[in-house]
């Protein structure tokens, strides 16, 4: 009897874990359609980034301990507050920052780095990788929705919205993102928000 307890437990949690990671996905989904769409409103004010960019570190380091990922802040001193809604703004760090734990390697680094640029009123921040990298061609397209750019190193989790999400969210803020990568090396991808 103990036998079946056991098996019956097992299965219930990877059929829990799925529900978790199908209800994620689905997130996702209406996320990108409501933003799309443009049903959202934001709620601008000015955000304190660095306790949010903590908030958002916090509730993803068990991704980066079960790689053994270095994560490392760079935050300016001084960094004045941001102007932006502070939930979409938190989903842009938590989508970045699952992306960076998920292309970077057992042992890889993971660094944010934000600072504020007055002579363009706004603060970039910036998520970086030591992951496998994206090919040039690549680039541009990964801020599309449903595209998983294809490196030739094998199959790549997720539903291709999570940059799409980052990027009508940062749209929606006014602000700009940008990817930069090296193949083999990583990448960085850096986006800006009124300050």
């Amino acid at each position: 009897m103990e036998y079946f307890e056991l098996i019956s437990a097992r299965y219930s949690v990877r059929a829990y874990k799925s529900d978790a990671v199908e209800e994620e996905k689905l997130q996702q989904v209406l996320n990108a359609v409501r933003l799309e769409s443009g049903q959202i409103e934001l709620d601008l004010k000015p955000v304190d980034l660095v306790s949010l960019v903590n908030e958002a570190v916090s509730e993803s380091e068990t991704q980066f301990q079960a790689k053994e990922q270095t994560l490392e802040l760079k935050l300016s001193p001084g960094l004045p507050p941001a102007f932006c809604d502070e939930d979409w703004t938190k989903q842009i760090l938590t989508n970045l920052l699952n992306n960076a734990g998920k292309f970077t390697p057992e042992g890889g680094r993971i660094l944010i780095a934000a600072r504020h640029r007055p002579d363009a009123g706004v603060i970039e921040v910036a998520v970086s990788d030591t992951g496998r990298g994206i090919p040039e061609s690549g680039l541009k397209e990964v801020f599309e929705k449903f595209r998983r750019v294809d490196d030739g190193k094998g199959a790549v989790r997720g539903t291709g919205l999570g940059l799409a999400i980052v990027k009508h969210i940062i749209n929606a803020h006014g602000g700009r993102v940008w990817a930069e990568s090296v193949v083999g090396k990583g990448s960085t991808f850096t986006f800006s928000l009124p300050a």
